[in-house]
């Protein structure tokens, strides 16, 4: 009787054991995979861009992922987005939104504007792409507007961002949104 119940006592510490490993291991991956710097998805807001004294173009904004197919990402004037990038033969394979910057050699800051007259802020004047390439590696992508007065989407050309610089692009048109896209380093 003592036999079997130094046995039986020895195998539920074996089996307390091997739960405590097991739930462990499960803490630790659910910490290590649940960051919570990590943005999905942009609030939804109301987007009101000035053409001129009298007119604006509003456009609500629905609650939208950033990223697209893990390598287009969509701006709205007024967003500065911080994204990491991970990179594979010169190429961005998977971008993140990040809330703040946690590893500068890899996060790419985006920042998208409609720029006004300096007196009057009801009139338009340019749009303006800030981009920080991060990367010891010049920094080309391509881009894609919506050009509020057309009414319509259209590729555009870019500025490729040099190495650990930063970039300043600008348009005459009013822009609605901006997508961003086909990441590599040169």
């Amino acid at each position: 009787m003592t036999e079997r119940l130094s046995n039986d006592i020895a195998k539920r510490k074996r089996n307390m054991k091997k739960t405590f490993i097991v739930i462990f291991f499960l803490i630790s991956a659910v910490s290590l995979f649940s960051n919570e710097n990590y943005v999905v998805e942009r609030n939804s807001f109301l987007l009101r861009l000035s053409i001129d004294e009298e007119q604006y173009w509003e456009f609500t904004v629905p609650q939208s992922p950033y990223i697209i197919n893990e390598t287009y990402i969509q701006f709205y004037p007024g967003e500065e987005i911080y994204i990491e990038a991970e990179v594979e033969d010169d190429k961005i394979i998977k971008l993140s939104v990040v809330k703040e910057i946690t590893d500068a050699d890899k996060t790419i800051v985006v920042e998208f504007n409609q720029i006004t007259d300096n007196n009057d802020d009801r009139i338009h004047n340019f749009m303006m792409l800030k981009i920080n390439n991060p990367f010891h590696k010049d920094m080309e992508y391509k881009a894609d507007i919506y050009l509020v007065e057309y009414n319509r989407w259209t590729n555009t050309s870019i500025i490729p961002v040099r190495a650990g610089l930063l970039s300043y692009e600008s348009w005459p048109d009013v822009i609605g949104t901006i997508v961003l896209h086909d990441f590599v380093l040169k």
